[in-house]
């Protein structure tokens, strides 16, 4: 069969600046790429097949880290929501929390996101997905990005709160603290709240990072219950140490 040749729009892999390329996607395991590109919000259609023509680096996915066993604070809420823009240490004190503390239980605000991403790269014949180890690269990044705030667009703000509202409620139910990285959006915070969670925001002062694309552009302005200052350069234990001391003073104690 021909092989279905697609120019992609102006802007390059990495950037999105000036300029023209063309890919040539063919249909792979009996799945024609248009008729799934069809299925995808039209935001999300052209970094989709700009990935399936570079599809995503294969690397190992990162290992979680292994449970501490200290008892969380009895002031400690059950549901933490992240937010906060990239290089602000998010990932980084959620890792110390769960080396700390027994009965945290992690998921990823994308992880809906990420699914339904390898979903279409499968219906593709794409053998290399998207996981924690290569999301943040140019073009799996591009993806998740379009087709997240495609589906809100298009489908409207519920279509990612609540699928994941019902995983967090789930895993209330076997976990004393269960945190939800990488709220993005206003409509992000919906899920949290309405289970009665928290929502926390990690800042970097000095970080150099710009958000260039929409879903990330008001991450600074999402309304939140406590912001935990990454501020001790050096000393990765300070903001260990700001979490704890969060985790145990009640939220109206504030």
């Amino acid at each position: 069969m021909a092989p279905l040749l697609v120019r992609m729009g102006r802007g390059d892999q990495q950037s999105g600046s000036a300029g023209e390329f063309e890919g040539v996607v063919r249909r792979n395991a009996g799945k024609a790429v248009d008729h799934i590109v069809a299925t995808l919000p039209e935001r999300a259609r052209e970094s989709f097949l700009a990935l399936i023509a570079q599809p995503p680096a294969d690397v190992p996915e990162p290992e979680r880290p292994e449970p501490g066993s200290a008892p969380l604070p009895e002031a400690a809420p059950q549901l933490i929501g992240v937010c906060g823009q990239p290089r602000a240490g998010k990932d980084f004190m959620i890792d110390q929390l769960i080396k700390h503390y027994g009965g945290i239980a992690r998921m990823n605000y994308s992880d809906a996101v990420i699914a339904e991403a390898n979903e279409a790269l499968r219906a593709a014949g794409v053998e290399r997905l998207i996981h924690e180890g290569n999301k943040s690269d140019p073009l799996p990044r591009r993806f998740l990005q379009d087709l997240g705030l495609g589906r809100r667009e298009e489908e409207g703000a519920s279509y990612w709160a609540d699928q994941v509202r019902r995983r967090a409620g789930g895993l209330m139910q076997g976990s004393r603290l269960v945190i939800v990285a990488g709220l993005r959006t206003e409509s992000d915070l919906e899920p949290i709240r309405r289970l009665g969670g928290e929502v926390w925001r990690v800042e970097r002062p000095g970080n150099t990072y710009k958000a260039e694309h929409p879903i990330e552009a008001k991450i600074n302005e999402l309304p939140v219950d406590r912001v935990i200052l990454n501020d001790v350069e050096g000393d990765p234990g300070a903001l260990f140490e700001k979490a704890r001391a969060a985790l145990e003073t009640p939220r109206e104690a504030q």
